[in-house]
């Protein structure tokens, strides 16, 4: 299990671009997310998930 303290400096740099309009920014990324474990998941087993929570056999436990 990675921990804080193994992890490398990072160093964050804010550009101040006035010739450019806002684009966004943030947690756009995270949408991309859910789909990409599901196509991981179908990868290495065949088993097509198209819900979540992802759990096996893509059923929720109750």
């Amino acid at each position: 299990m990675p921990r804080f303290l193994g992890m490398p400096v990072i160093e964050s740099v804010l550009l101040n671009r006035n010739d450019l309009p806002p684009a966004g920014a943030g947690e756009t990324p995270m949408l991309a997310l859910a789909p990409a474990i599901c196509n991981a998941i179908f990868d290495a087993t065949g088993n097509r998930l198209r819900t979540l929570p992802v759990v096996p056999k893509g059923l929720q436990s109750s």
